[in-house]
């Protein structure tokens, strides 16, 4: 403006329509060259975030191939366990003293081959209890225990290897990066079971298309888990984003699958109706069981 402030003297009255013209052109501009420049900072910083994601790519991809030395006895092989006790464990939101939200104290069993069924209310404490039985969060108390003996936090890491996990919070990755050996055949097949070999393919270990709805992606991550094949599978609300074909798949055949694979099933669910498709149910509020079937 100042510009036009200063050219307006010079060409006086016979320009003025030029000038106006020229004003009008500026104001359109000045929002939309005030929104580049100011974007230009947050591209930086979304240059330096690809760049990380890059270098983390890098570091999984090295890790797939490298043969990492561990101690045979800090690994639990796949299907070594009878029974898993979980005894006054208890996990605290924020400070312990006085902690925004507690799950616990817990008292669960969970036995090889069964299917157990989470149900309660929104913010009940279902899905932290799956973190605490995975031990992606670590208790604050209490102690789990494998077929009698106590699990320390030096051996998480193999008893980690029984889960495979499908939380409601997953991400899906283009590339599989948990399989060192990638089965194409095996995998195209699982897209069929789900219904998705018309939405996505595989090959050279990727996903050619992961562009899809809730519930697809819900199915591409069962794929995962599927392929992963662990001991003990994990399902947090799967269903629930599922059309109603799906959802009674699911509960009445998948679940009735795994077990008969020698599969231990942890599945939380809002379908009353299905209840009875679990071995057992707990039912959890207020972060804690309040009532078991």
């Amino acid at each position: 403006m100042a510009i036009i402030g200063f050219l307006l003297p010079l060409y006086g009255e016979h320009h003025s329509e030029l000038i106006m013209h020229l004003i009008a052109a500026i104001l359109f501009l000045i929002g939309p060259l005030g929104r580049v420049v100011g974007s230009i900072p947050q591209l930086f910083k979304t240059n330096v975030c690809f760049e990380e994601i890059y270098q983390f790519e890098q570091i999984l991809d090295q890790s797939i191939h490298q043969d990492v030395p561990t101690d045979k006895d800090t690994i639990i092989p796949m299907k070594d366990f009878k029974q898993i006790l979980f005894k006054g464990i208890e996990f605290h939101y924020g400070n312990k003293e006085d902690p925004m939200f507690s799950v616990g104290p817990i008292d669960l069993t969970l036995n090889y081959g069964e299917i157990l069924l989470i149900a309660g209310g929104n913010g009940s404490g279902k899905s932290t209890l799956l973190k605490l039985i995975t031990t992606l969060y670590f208790p604050d108390k209490g102690q789990i225990l494998i077929d009698g003996t106590p699990l320390s936090k030096n051996f998480y890491p193999g008893y980690r290897a029984l889960f495979t996990a499908v939380f409601a919070d997953f991400h899906l990755f283009e590339e599989l990066y948990t399989m060192d050996i990638i089965d194409d055949e095996k995998i195209n097949q699982l897209l069929q079971k789900m219904n998705l070999d018309k939405k996505t393919t595989v090959a050279n270990g990727k996903y050619a298309n992961i562009n899809l709805s809730t519930g697809q992606k819900k199915r591409l991550a069962m794929v995962n888990s599927l392929l992963e094949d662990r001991s003990i599978f994990i399902f947090d609300e799967w269903a629930a984003d599922q059309d109603p074909v799906f959802k009674d798949y699911f509960y009445t055949v998948m679940l009735k699958e795994l077990q008969t694979a020698g599969k231990t099933v942890v599945a939380v669910t809002h379908d009353d109706r299905y209840f009875d498709c679990g071995d057992r149910l707990i039912k959890m509020e207020f972060g804690k069981i309040i009532s078991r079937d």
